[in-house]
């Protein structure tokens, strides 16, 4: 490969050792679900036009004998093994990862790849430099992306960290065939490799490594090398130029392919079969509309052991596609295959201008919720899918409404500007769509106001506009499949009594303090319980107090006596004071914020005080009860400053 060579970047003059990108922890779940989710929608984001779909095929390889061979070469491994070996003489868990997955590559007969090919897309647009640009905001920069589309997906530069993390090595190689020719060319190549700090060939190293040419401008650094010689590298690689003549897009080779949360390599059927699943389980609106094709395949040497196309017909999603795709509507759901519709509005708060952005007012904007009744069985039984204009689902939601039936819901939001594909397109849906796109955080996996885009560019109101959200899908619910009153049904006599407007008496008003968007996790090192989640007052605007508390119960009668003693505790919203206080989370919130983000943690359970008519074999067995334990969060208003 003439000239082509590893350039990694020299120690900066200040002599700071970089241990890690800030863009490696931002995504949480390291899955292979998640890494689907992220290429695809940075794939789709690209989509050169919305008459052509853009094809994405995943090919897992096990490469061996010569294939194995060619790549090492191809890829200087001479140069990368040396800063691999740095990586894996330092101390701690990611020197060990390194030491093992070198292991790996030097001892065993093959070497799992994965190749990711997309076309119908832009290609990597742009100069070594430029930092608005596809190649510089994929290959070079870190947390950067473009500002110009408000329909794609992404928002933070962040989804292509998945990319380096499912290669054992964090090393990325990169190819292009580009949909406007470049002064150099149409055919690009270039890598990457993420590393930290570290000794190699006798010297000390910042951690960056890079993939291309000599700067023929004198700089110290790799370029993209162009033309005819990068396609015959690239095939050696094997990344062929696979595109056909008109057509353009991206490859991706993820060098030493390794699962972050899996001990040892799955085979390779079944890694694949999981590609395609999660491609269908997150973008079946896109299958649908035929804006997206996704292909799964896996080789074991030259043999082709897996091959199959993303589908809307997966069991698993099968109803939410029924429902999109709708039937007749029914102003009540009671049988198998009832479909209802309905349609409501969003307050969106008032947009700040930036830039070239020159803000928005704010104002209403529709949203399409479709619902339906099935005896189909699905893990997202009984949720709501969340899409917007991007066309992926965000998340499979829960709403709190229970349901009137022995049948399965299910549910499906169409917001942003998604909704106008089913009628037509407005500003009010394009402002919903720039709204929840803001709203989502680095993994787009949920809409929450307390992303940093939503509090520099929005004014106040985000939590109260998702917040109408929630409640109008809990309202649609219970009027779609929730229970009905009998004719003539009024209910005790005496609460007909209290409640009689004509009695002159009035129900207390009692604004209702409940937890939202909670998540809880348990650590099985120092076996403590940590809770995260939006603390909420219903109505009031004066200053409020809650409290919070952790107790645990188990499946049969292993119930824990008392509250669990609380640890460290952390406030996420500004102007909120939390303390801890015989047990309790006591929570102050200043007036004027009506939901209050804490993070509370339990004191290491070194020992359960169980009931004594527990079963002798669990009685104070903290591994058993830990695991099998529901964590019951207990969340309460305060008497205090405020209080109705």
């Amino acid at each position: 490969m003439t000239n082509l060579n590893w350039i990694f970047d020299e120690l900066p003059k200040s002599k700071a050792k970089r241990g890690g990108s800030p863009e490696d922890y931002a995504l949480g779940n390291l899955s292979l679900d998640t890494m689907v989710r992220e290429v695809l929608q940075n794939c789709h984001d690209q989509k050169l036009s919305h008459e052509v779909p853009v094809t994405v095929d995943f090919r897992l390889c096990d490469l061996k004998g010569e294939s194995r061979t060619e790549l090492l070469d191809a890829l200087s491994w001479n140069v990368l093994e040396g800063h691999l070996a740095g990586m894996a003489a330092q101390e701690g868990p990611v020197a060990d990862t390194f030491k093992r997955e070198l292991r790996e590559i030097r001892d065993r007969e093959f070497l799992r790849v994965l190749y990711i090919t997309d076309s119908g897309t832009k290609g990597l647009l742009g100069d070594e430099d430029d930092g608005d640009s596809n190649f510089g905001a994929l290959c070079r920069h870190v947390l950067q992306t473009s500002e110009k589309d408000q329909d794609r997906g992404g928002s933070y530069g962040l989804g292509k960290a998945v990319l380096w993390a499912f290669s054992g090595v964090s090393t990325v190689l990169f190819t292009s065939h580009l949909s406007k020719a470049d002064r150099h060319g149409s055919n690009r190549l270039f890598g990457r490799a993420n590393l930290s700090y570290h000794r190699a060939h006798g010297e000390e190293w910042e951690g960056l490594g890079f993939f291309g040419l000599p700067d023929p401008t004198g700089g110290e650094r790799s370029v993209s090398q162009w033309g005819d010689e990068a396609e015959v590298n690239a095939q050696n690689l094997g990344m062929p130029f696979s595109w056909s003549e008109g057509e353009s897009g991206t490859g991706i080779l993820l060098f030493d392919f390794d699962e972050p949360e899996q001990t040892d390599d799955r085979p390779l059927g079944e890694v694949a079969a999981e590609i395609r699943d999660a491609a269908s389980r997150w973008f079946w609106p896109c299958l649908q509309k035929k804006t997206l094709k996704v292909r799964s395949m896996a080789f074991d040497g030259d043999e082709k052991v897996y091959d199959e196309e993303a589908t809307t017909d997966l069991d698993e999603i099968r109803p939410f596609v029924q429902i999109a795709t709708g039937g007749a509507l029914k102003p009540r759901l009671d049988d198998e295959g009832d479909f209802g519709q309905r349609l409501i509005e969003i307050q969106v708060p008032g947009r700040k201008a930036a830039g070239e952005d020159p803000g928005d007012p704010g104002g209403k904007s529709p949203a399409i919720l479709r619902f339906g009744l099935t005896s189909s069985d699905s893990p997202w039984a009984g949720r709501v899918a969340l899409i917007r204009g991007a066309g992926m689902v965000v998340s499979y939601w829960t709403p709190r409404s229970s349901t009137d039936s022995d049948l399965n819901l299910y549910g499906v939001c169409l917001a942003g500007t998604i909704a106008g594909h089913v009628g037509e397109s407005t500003d009010e849906e394009g402002r919903l769509e720039r709204f929840l796109r803001a709203a989502e955080p680095p993994a787009h996996n949920e809409w929450v106001h307390t992303t940093k885009r939503i509090k520099s560019r929005y004014n106040q109101g985000s939590w109260t506009a998702l917040d109408g959200l929630w409640k109008k899908i809990n309202g649609a619910i219970k009027e779609l499949v929730g229970s009905a009153v009998p004719p003539g049904e009024q209910g005790p006599a005496g609460l007909a009594k209290i409640l009689d407007p004509g009695s002159g008496k009035k129900p207390p008003k009692v604004p209702r303090v409940e937890l939202e968007h909670a998540e809880a996790s348990l650590d099985e090192v120092t076996w403590e319980w940590m809770v995260e989640g939006a603390v909420t007052r219903s109505s009031g605007d004066q200053s409020w107090k809650a409290r919070l508390c952790l107790a645990l119960a188990t499946d049969g009668g292993s119930s824990v006596k008392d509250r669990l003693d609380l640890g460290n505790h952390e406030s996420l919203t500004d102007g909120v004071r939390c303390r801890v206080k015989d047990r309790y989370l006591e929570i102050a919130v200043p007036a004027g914020v009506p939901s209050a983000e804490v993070k509370v943690w339990s004191a290491p359970l070194n020992r359960i005080d169980l009931e004594p008519e527990n079963p002798e074999g669990s009685r104070g067995n903290l591994s058993v009860v830990a695991r099998s334990a529901r964590l019951v969060v207990d969340v309460s208003s305060l008497p205090g400053p405020g209080s109705e």
